[in-house]
């Protein structure tokens, strides 16, 4: 599912921001996927081992489930938060609440 209307991105204050409105009935629920391709200096970042994604909560949004998937060319030596992690082979998931501001790491 994508957003309903407003779909953008765009940078902000040194953050990719991607804004838009989806639209959920009254006792439905929705799920959103965003991917989205790692500018260069992320890119940089990545090809060096290393991955840090900042999801920032928005007052009065109460998103009741963030699930982060990250696949990293080898296998990954370290990661935080270790709590909700499933590492298996290359890959890393979180499945977390975003009820505040979260950082994610991995290390490879």
């Amino acid at each position: 599912v994508g957003f309903s209307v407003l779909d953008k991105t765009y940078n902000e204050f040194g953050k990719t921001v991607v804004a838009g409105l989806l639209y959920v009935r009254l006792g439905k629920s929705a799920v959103l996927n965003i991917s989205y391709k790692l500018p260069a200096n992320l890119a940089e970042q990545f090809s060096q081992g290393n991955y840090q994604l900042y999801a920032q909560k928005q007052p009065g949004n109460m998103v009741q489930s963030l699930k982060v998937d990250v696949m990293a060319p080898t296998a990954i030596k370290s990661y935080n938060p270790a709590a909700s992690a499933q590492v298996q082979g290359n890959g890393i998931i979180w499945n977390s609440v975003l009820d505040t501001d979260k950082e994610f790491s991995v290390n490879f």
